[in-house]
């Protein structure tokens, strides 16, 4: 059974390498040192949101301080936005609509913010002002202006992400920060839990219908840096969504999970509606156990998703599929692609996933978000990121940059 299995890994890999009509979808490298736009590249383009958590300061950037081929890579920070999402969830209100000019907030509503089913203001706690970069600012008093308790007091903690002046205007957006473990809302049943960061999913666009029908492979390879400092958190590098009619339509989600300061594993979930386990990571499922991921090394990751065939005469409807679907994982760290890389770490056969639609609505993510418990520090640096319908190896000219960044906020 071992030597057969391998063999056909290697047949599959020669067809791959092979195949004349291989198309990406696609393909960024960072190079040209400036934000990825929503624009074909080739074909498949990050949404027009992205430009929204783009920028110094902000959850993704491109950088010069490392690289795995070239100059620059794109890196995504947990610190952005001067630490949002590591908050255990914020109450959003305006500031009062004709007060400009002033170093302290009023609710627009004139609400009592103490109130635990409100704001639940209390000295100490941190307010951002959204609309003013996410400037940061501590509760010294809670007073009165026009109705009760409807004033904060509050001295800066850190300039916005825009570099305006440090002010609340009229309509300002504003968040009042929750206390983690008090009065959490994240998830509603562990108060300590932080935010999940949805804002930093995006969605691939520009799929067109029929880019994977039944039988085809999409292959995605990026390679990576972890320089994240922080134990116990829970990063999806992306969502990958079947979508037909039938009732098995399901997430299917690739995340790093952090076991101590210097070393991550990987986990694969959501195919189990599908014919397959329910997780797979070292030492479960045939995943060997010695695999873990350092940080400060870049890894190469490549995903196969073969979609599975549908069963017509079964279901006339096309909602039912056959037990033809593969799902394969390939890591490795930079310069081993032909060695270590060569061999999928996952190979699973015999699954029911169908392909993804195309055309309008969420099918593939350029990036997921984050479950996390404590407060997440670092970055993960991103290059080489390619999509293409046959399989794609290492990349041309990589090297193996394991030095780490400068600085988290180094551009």
């Amino acid at each position: 059974m071992k030597k057969s299995y391998l063999l056909i890994t290697t047949l599959l890999l020669i067809q791959y390498t092979g195949n004349a009509s291989a198309i990406d979808y696609f393909v960024m490298d960072f190079e040209d040192g400036k934000q990825p736009v929503s624009t074909p590249s080739p074909s498949w383009s990050l949404p027009a949101n992205f430009a929204e958590t783009y920028g110094p300061g902000n959850f993704f950037n491109v950088t010069n301080s490392t690289a795995h081929s070239g100059s620059y890579s794109l890196r995504f920070t947990y610190e952005a936005r001067n630490g949002q999402c590591n908050t255990c969830g914020v109450t959003t209100l305006a500031h009062k609509s004709d007060l400009n000019n002033v170093n302290y907030f009023v609710a627009d509503t004139g609400q009592d913010l103490t109130l635990a089913d409100g704001a639940a203001a209390a000295v100490g706690r941190i307010v951002y002002n959204k609309t003013n970069g996410f400037s940061t600012w501590e509760i010294v008093s809670i007073g009165n202006e026009v109705a009760t308790n409807d004033k904060l007091m509050l001295k800066p903690l850190s300039a916005g992400i825009t570099n305006a002046t440090a002010e609340f205007n009229g309509n300002d957006d504003v968040q009042i920060a929750r206390q983690c473990g008090v009065d959490g809302t994240i998830g509603g049943k562990d108060n300590n839990r932080r935010s999940d960061c949805n804002i930093v999913i995006h969605w691939f666009e520009n799929i067109p219908v029929g880019v994977q029908n039944p039988g085809d492979s999409i292959f995605r390879r990026q390679y990576l840096k972890a320089e994240v400092t922080s134990p116990l958190i829970h990063q999806k590098l992306h969502y990958f969504k079947p979508d037909h009619g039938g009732p098995n339509t399901k997430n299917v989600i690739m995340f790093a999970d952090s076991l101590n300061t210097s070393e991550l594993i990987p986990v694969l979930t959501g195919l189990d509606k599908y014919g397959a386990k329910s997780l797979y990571e070292p030492g479960r499922n045939g995943v060997p156990a010695s695999l873990t991921l350092e940080r400060g090394v870049w890894y190469y990751i490549e995903e196969q998703y073969k979609a599975a065939t549908q069963d017509l005469v079964t279901d006339p409807t096309g909602n039912t599929y056959n037990t033809d679907g593969e799902y394969r994982m390939w890591i490795s760290k930079s310069g081993e692609e032909d060695t270590v890389g060569a061999t999928p770490i996952i190979e699973l056969t015999n699954i029911t996933m169908p392909p993804i639609r195309g055309g309008g609505g969420l099918h593939m993510s350029f990036w997921g978000n984050i479950q996390h418990w404590v407060h997440t520090r670092g970055s993960w640096y991103l290059d080489d990121y390619v999509i293409s319908n046959a399989k794609i190896g290492k990349a041309t000219g990589g090297n193996t940059d394991i030095a780490p960044p400068s600085s988290p906020n180094t551009n």
